[in-house]
């Protein structure tokens, strides 16, 4: 049985680890319903998840399976469920299964009986959560050169730089 690893020790300080970072509510198993932290994964992580994405994509085949050629839902739950089982950090008990040594597993992916949409939703709000710490620079940027020679695509908005063959153009 698959077994995700133990949470990386090194934890990027601006990421603030301390949680919950969302609480799971209205499920139909309450022992779904509570709070959840994340953690950040490393980046051998980020390849493992993708990997294990893959692997749930595939089913067990011995033809692998593309995760791109699943249906779009499908495709969301297969990324879903091998994120979540990298990056949860604490969940309530319903987030868990029994591993064949007794301890507890973290097992998003056996969710069920029509609590499959709270993978999403955790999934969401992990997606989010990453999100608020990706450098974003203060203030308006300055248009991109393509922008600078496009009507509109300067930084005040108006007409821009007037092609020669334009009406009002400095053409022959």
């Amino acid at each position: 049985m698959y077994k995700p690893p133990e949470p990386a020790q090194y934890m990027p300080g601006a990421l603030a680890p301390e949680g919950p970072h969302h609480v799971v509510q209205g499920a139909k198993n309450p022992k779904l319903n509570g709070p959840i932290t994340f953690r950040y994964p490393t980046a051998f992580e980020e390849v493992l998840i993708g990997s294990r994405a893959q692997e749930i994509a595939s089913g067990g085949r011995a033809t692998p399976v593309r995760l791109e050629a699943l249906p779009l839902r499908a495709r969301l739950y297969a990324e879903a469920i091998a994120t979540l089982e990298y990056v949860i950090k604490n969940a309530p008990e319903g987030w868990y299964t029994r591993g064949t040594d007794g301890k507890p597993l973290l097992a998003p992916g056996l969710i069920g009986d029509g609590d499959e949409e709270k993978v999403l939703e955790v999934y969401d709000a992990f997606l989010r959560w990453r999100e608020a710490f990706r450098g974003r620079p203060a203030g308006a940027a300055e248009p991109d050169p393509a922008q600078a020679v496009v009507r509109g695509g300067g930084p005040g908005g108006g007409d821009g730089p007037v092609a020669d063959d334009e009406p009002g153009g400095a053409g022959p």
